[in-house]
């Protein structure tokens, strides 16, 4: 910034005579730091191009079973500023395969500095990043099982991952097997029906098509897809150092559904979801509304605490027109703490 003296007195030294020589001091070493400040920057950005063979410029998810990759590339070199450092980053994943071209799919603008925030981290997340996971997730073919174990934390009276109850949505299930077979659900992205999200001030639209594959034994007994379009609206709180996300979801429509037989051959299921949507719709808002409304902690900034051993403050979440900020503050101990600890995994 700028530095001007108003007045500047030493012993029996007149404050006219030496508060102009001090203005003019200040204002040569001014002069000679703007004329080498482009080349400090340039410095800086050729120190950090000479160790980026040391920065992977993706990271290979494979060992995670999917043929994913996350780009680590910087879409520009970081910005030095006065009072910031600003650090632009990719975060996108996709499938290994096929490559990245980030040109072919450009992500919305959105801003990298919030001045109206008064904490000293913020962190700005695109749409698009979860737009392209959904994609890879689609091409992937990335599933999550649902099992009998996965219900047991909801302390149900009874294991309903059973032929025996699966059977009263589908009943044609109780004519292939028993009523006593254990069943698996895998949930994952239907490659055919369409699934994107976009961000407005406090709402979220989306359109979301899972399909769920239903599994006895290692054998398919059927498939369905579902494509729901939603409007929710979203806030966030902090309470006790923790984020939370309150939501309600303000409108939902069962658009599409596809049947894929495999051992059972049909259901009647959408032609009576269908007949009785006026009925199903508020039953399904009003239960996921029960669970939304309350609020659900966000894991993400417990990690942080837990992995970097720093105590977050302030911590705020909005979402904006195509992005999501979100911010904290560090105090210069913990920002200390941070960089240690970045340096130790960096180490690793």
């Amino acid at each position: 910034g700028d530095i001007h003296l108003e007045h500047l007195s030493i012993g029996f030294l007149p404050s006219w005579l030496l508060t102009p020589i001090g203005n003019l001091i200040l204002d040569s070493c001014s002069a000679a730091y703007h004329a080498f400040e482009g080349l400090i920057d340039k410095e800086i950005v050729a120190i950090l191009d000479s160790h980026r063979a040391d920065i992977p410029d993706s990271i290979d998810l494979s060992p995670t079973g999917y043929p994913l990759t996350m780009s680590l590339s910087f879409p520009n070199v970081p910005h030095l500023f006065n009072d910031r450092v600003e650090v632009p980053f990719d975060g996108t994943i996709f499938l290994t395969s096929e490559g990245y071209h980030p040109q072919d799919d450009p992500a919305p603008p959105m801003p990298s500095f919030n001045p109206d925030d008064q904490n000293n981290i913020q962190v700005f997340v695109n749409q698009h990043v979860l737009k392209t996971t959904l994609a890879a997730a689609k091409k992937a073919g990335l599933t999550f099982e649902v099992n009998s174990d996965t219900l047991k934390p909801l302390g149900l009276a009874d294991d309903l991952m059973k032929v025996e109850y699966l059977s009263m949505l589908f009943p044609r299930l109780a004519c292939h097997y028993d009523s006593g077979s254990a069943m698996r659900i895998l949930v994952g992205v239907d490659p055919d029906l369409n699934s994107e999200v976009d961000f407005s001030q406090d709402k979220v639209h989306g359109e979301f098509s899972p399909f769920l594959r239903f599994m006895v034994g290692d054998e398919v007994a059927f498939t369905i897809g579902i494509r729901a379009v939603f409007d929710a609206t979203v806030h966030f709180q902090a309470q006790a150092k923790q984020a939370f996300v309150t939501a309600n979801l303000d409108n939902i429509d069962l658009a599409e559904f596809k049947f894929t037989p495999a051992k059972m051959e049909e259901t009647d299921l959408w032609d009576i979801v269908t007949k009785f949507k006026p009925t199903v719709i508020p039953i399904v808002m009003d239960t996921a509304n029960k669970i939304l409304n309350p609020g659900l902690s966000i894991p993400v900034f417990v990690l942080i605490k837990d992995i970097f051993e720093v105590d977050l403050e302030d911590i705020l979440i909005q979402m904006k027109d195509k992005y999501l900020e979100a911010s904290f503050t560090l105090d210069i101990h913990q920002r200390l703490e941070l960089v240690k600890q970045l340096l130790k995994l960096y180490s690793a």
